[in-house]
């Protein structure tokens, strides 16, 4: 991102409530620097990232408790491996038993919702997925 493109955003950061800016000019400043790098080390770093979530959701989201290998199982060599080996996540799975897809690590929650292009919405909010009912 150029230096002009990163001022002007910072500007519009008016939410400083519990370092929000600082951490949106450090995510910024982050991906600048990632965008210089060499393609080669573009994909070691995201397939250290991808190691890094696999084994975050094997040890705080029961979902994936016994189906992401243990210990050191994930590495960047075979992080994409074990994702393909992961099961397709249906929107019944997350509906029969939502709780199996929340993160003991989770600090806050947002409620969200999908867009509904199946005919029915399904909200998200702590611990639970349900569908909306009564919007047209």
């Amino acid at each position: 991102m150029n230096s002009f493109l990163s001022v002007f955003l910072s500007r519009l950061l008016v939410d400083r409530a519990h370092g929000h800016r600082a951490a949106v000019l450090s995510a910024f400043e982050s991906n600048r620097r990632f965008d210089g790098l060499q393609p080669a080390e573009r994909v070691g770093r995201r397939e250290e990232r991808l190691a890094a979530l696999l084994a975050h959701a094997r040890e705080h989201v029961p979902f994936y408790a016994d189906r992401v290998p243990a210990g050191d199982g994930v590495t960047p060599r075979n992080a994409r491996e074990v994702l393909s080996k992961l099961p397709v996540v249906r929107r019944a799975d997350m509906q029969q038993d939502a709780a199996k897809f929340v993160s003991d690590d989770s600090r806050s929650w947002v409620a969200d919702a999908t867009g509904g292009s199946t005919g029915t919405p399904m909200a998200f909010r702590p611990g639970t997925v349900t569908p909306i009912t009564g919007i047209s």
